[in-house]
């Protein structure tokens, strides 16, 4: 029992000896990547190196065929104990890539013991720091963020801009973050950063990373290419380039041509067909400023369509020289017109065009040729409309006039002549009610006499004999629209 009790103890102390005589094992180990060659830097400490005879650096490998994903293999020896520092520049399992990958290292000390070497346990994991940064437009700056840094985790990290090879200091990350936000950034321009952080004498740097700040593609062009008004609706309808960095579109309206313009409507729709705005409208015959604006994810405007208005007219009819005056006011100049015209009724047809911004015509033909057709006017309308490139790109409002008479008045009439219209007299008139019209001879003798627009005098006597060639004196009486009696009198003469 007792030859028992000592083997056992003999043995307990062998395997206490055995681990006493194992290699120590690294520790604080850091992971910089180098700004010269971008290659991993790892870095450790040893309380007595002078037991150690060499180091075996391990890579996390993540993939590489015939090896088993995310071992750690052995990408470098170093037989210096005094030595600890190694850049990975193996490529055994693939190069090192810390600018797109995160790498991890494990370090083993070695001891020689005897002929054999003894390999410290592994040491803990440490990794490589990974930047990345992404354009932030509407803010115009750059968004950086990093992963952890190996090391003392209650250290400052300062971020750096590198411009012809030399570290531009831009500023510090707030404590515990991993993220920086780098203002002033312009759009096209390329920006290189890093990280870094400083344990003790041991400096860290993170990966650099190197882009461009580009916005997404942005519409060039934008017009509006019509627009139509229909009783109390307008539509307005755009067209804008397609591009990714248009969000949605968006219809300002003012009354006045500079200033004052607020958003109407918008639309989400994005393409090169139409993009139709529709707004309601009290009065079309009000002047209003248009324009399309292309808006970003920002909410900024970032292009802009002409400004249109919606074309109006006005005008005015003078009875006594039977013109018809037009005013125009918003149009494009560039625009084809064509104004149409109806009397009494709502069959419009073309009655010409602008010559620039007015139009006038004499409606006295117009007058002659209803009253010989046996239409009666009760109102004058007019509207345009403007063609570009021969399609419809806007209309106008309405206008009517109300004459409160027409009443005109041959001087003289042929009632043996050739011209049919000229064989009787009758006046060409609208707009009358209780119309009396008499012929007396030169004694005062009533010889004729009729109460509708539609009979005339054709120069006959109430005997039937036709008149020889001479004047005659007519009354014309007739209620107008304004409910005033008018009595016109004078001479007309029979050739």
């Amino acid at each position: 029992m007792k030859k028992k009790i000592t083997l056992f103890f003999v043995l307990i102390l062998t395997v206490a000896v055995g681990f006493a005589q194992l290699p120590e094992i690294p520790h604080d180990i850091t992971v910089s990547v180098s700004l010269v060659s971008g290659k991993p830097i790892i870095r450790w400490k040893m309380n007595a190196p002078e037991k150690a005879n060499g180091y075996v650096i391990k890579r996390k490998i993540r993939s590489f065929p015939g090896v088993v994903p995310n071992s750690f293999l052995t990408v470098g020896e170093i037989s210096n104990g005094h030595l600890f520092t190694f850049e990975d520049t193996s490529s055994t399992f693939g190069e090192a890539i810390p600018a797109q990958q995160v790498e991890s290292y494990r370090i083993v000390s070695l001891k020689n013991v005897g002929n054999q070497m003894q390999l410290s346990p592994l040491s803990e994991i440490a990794s490589s720091t990974l930047l990345t940064a992404e354009f932030d437009l509407c803010q115009k700056a750059n968004r950086l963020s990093w992963t952890a840094f190996s090391g003392e985790n209650n250290r400052r990290i300062d971020v750096f801009e590198i411009e012809n090879q030399s570290l531009k200091f831009i500023g510090t990350a707030k404590f515990a973050s991993n993220n920086f936000l780098a203002k002033n950034a312009s759009v096209n321009i390329e920006y290189t950063y890093v990280c870094r952080k400083i344990i003790a004498l041991d400096t860290l740097f993170s990966s650099q990373f190197t882009f461009t700040t580009f916005s997404q593609d942005e519409p060039k062009f934008a017009e509006i290419k019509s627009i139509i008004t229909e009783d109390k609706t307008r539509t307005i309808t755009g067209l804008v380039e397609q591009k990714p960095a248009t969000v949605k579109y968006v219809l300002y309206g003012s009354r006045t041509k500079n200033s004052n313009f607020i958003p109407l409507a918008e639309n989400l729709e994005n393409g090169f067909d139409n993009t139709d705005f529709q707004v309601e409208i009290e009065n079309s015959a009000q002047l209003r400023y248009y324009f399309i604006a292309a808006v970003n994810k920002c909410g900024t405007a970032i292009l802009y369509s002409d400004t249109v208005s919606n074309p109006i007219i006005s005008g005015i009819f003078l009875p006594e020289t039977n013109l018809a005056t037009l005013k125009l006011n918003g149009a494009k100049t560039d625009a084809n017109s064509i104004i149409y015209r109806s009397a009494g009724d709502d069959n419009f047809e073309e009655a010409g065009k602008f010559s620039g911004f007015s139009f006038q015509e004499n409606i006295e033909a117009l007058y002659k040729k209803q009253f010989y057709s046996g239409i009666q006017a009760t109102k004058l309308c007019y509207f345009a409309e403007f063609y570009k490139g021969g399609k419809l790109f806007s209309n106008t409002n309405k206008i009517c006039f109300f004459p409160d008479d027409i009443m005109l008045i041959p001087n003289a009439f042929t009632p043996d002549g050739n011209v049919e219209e000229d064989k009787i007299f009758r006046p060409i008139a609208g707009y009358v009610a209780e119309y009396t019209m008499a012929i007396y001879s030169r004694w005062g003798d009533l010889i004729y006499q009729t109460n509708t627009l539609e009979q005339g005098w054709d120069g006959t006597l109430p005997n039937g004999k036709k008149v020889k060639q001479q004047s005659f004196r007519y009354i014309i009486s007739y209620r107008n629209r304004a409910n005033k009696m008018i009595v016109r009198k004078g001479f007309v003469t029979v050739l």
